[in-house]
This record gives C-alpha cells, structure tokens and sequence, in this order.
C-alpha cells in the first residue's frame, strides 16, 4: 500500500510543448510526472488529456538543439519540448529515470 503511493507520488509537474500527430502544432501543455505515468492535460482540466504509462516505453531520445525529445511508444512517438534548454533536459532526464525504474518493477 505505502509502495503504491509512492510509485504515485508527483516526481515533477510543469508546462511542456506537445506536437500531435494530427495537428502538427506545437500546444502548450502541463505535465505530472508520477512513478508509473506521465499525464498531461490541456487547460485547466483536472482530468488527463492523456497518459503515458512508464513501463510501455520503448525509449526516450536525447535532447535535440531546440529542447526537443522524443518518447518511443507502441504505435506512437510522442514529440516533446521543454520551455527553456534547462527545462527540457530536466524533463527528459526525469522521464527516463522513472521509466527505467518502472522498467526493473514487477
């Protein structure tokens, strides 16, 4: 029970930019990172938009020159970027330590 919360607990939640697969615009979104997902939302809304569950990663690429990353999924790669260098390093670094610790999770 105590380790369930702790795989839920916020690791890190901010504004990141998300270029969807449809309409290829850059939309700025907030992020909640937790030990098993990385939600985020669009608005004010308290429901997620979408979530990336952790263990389905297939992998996160490093930064590119515009803070730009990407996250490898089944069926999907998911295109990132922080507000500043700064953020987005700390971002994609956050996402891939999580992830390959839910990795080493039964």
């Amino acid at each position: 029970m105590a380790d369930d919360y702790v795989l839920r607990k916020t690791i890190k939640e901010g504004n990141m930019y998300k270029r969807g697969v449809v309409n290829t615009d850059w939309k700025l979104r907030k992020f909640v990172l937790n030990g098993k997902q990385l939600h985020y939302f669009k608005g004010a809304k308290s429901t997620p938009s979408g979530t990336i569950d952790l263990k389905k990663i297939v992998s996160v690429s490093d930064m590119e020159e515009d803070c730009t990353f990407h996250i490898v999924y089944p069926g999907r790669t998911y295109k990132l970027r922080g507000l500043t260098t700064e953020a987005g390093a700390e971002w994609r670094d956050a996402i891939a330590v999580a992830q390959q610790a839910a990795a080493k999770r039964p």
